[in-house]
């Protein structure tokens, strides 16, 4: 009996160490793709602003566009693994990334107003600095309301409600 108390108890250490491990990566892949995303993002406003005269706030709101195709692509299949291909469920989750990414567009332009024009800092140090928070943020919304395994849209579109009506 002893011994299989001590089997149990190791292996559940051992589902922790792995389930451990499984969100360290996930981390690590949403840092990277986010570096990546963060990347074209500082990067084509740097090009908008510096060689093409963009104002800050327009160049900003060109890269962050720019970047939610990068970051959408790399978010859904290499961070949270999720290789859904029904087009309900991807078109909702694009809608949901969308919505995300429209409410932090509105963060990422007032976070850079505020950091250029009351602290005065560079606008690209400002852009850093918002991305960060943003970043932050973004990781929980992502897994919980777009690609996380729960999502409540996926069952719905999987199992939808069979309503009937009747005609009087």
């Amino acid at each position: 009996m002893k011994l299989l108390i001590d089997i149990k108890s190791k292996s559940q250490e051992l589902v922790f160490i792995l389930n451990s491990e499984k969100r360290i990566f996930r981390l690590a892949r949403y840092l990277l793709a986010g570096g990546t995303g963060a990347f074209v993002n500082l990067g084509s406003l740097f090009f908008l602003v510096h060689y093409l005269g963009f104002h800050y706030l327009a160049g900003s709101i060109i890269s962050f566009t720019t970047a939610f195709v990068v970051s959408f692509v790399l978010q859904k299949f290499w961070t949270f693994r999720d290789f859904e291909r029904n087009k309900k469920i991807v078109g909702k989750q694009l809608t949901n990334y969308l919505l995300i990414a429209l409410l932090n567009l509105i963060l990422n332009t007032f976070f850079m107003y505020f950091f250029v024009e009351f602290f005065g800092f560079w606008y690209m140090l400002a852009q850093f600095l918002t991305s960060g928070i943003i970043a932050i943020l973004s990781y929980y919304l992502y897994k919980f309301f777009v690609f996380g395994k729960t999502n409540s849209f996926k069952h719905e579109i999987r199992n939808p409600k069979s309503e009937t009506s009747t005609n009087i």
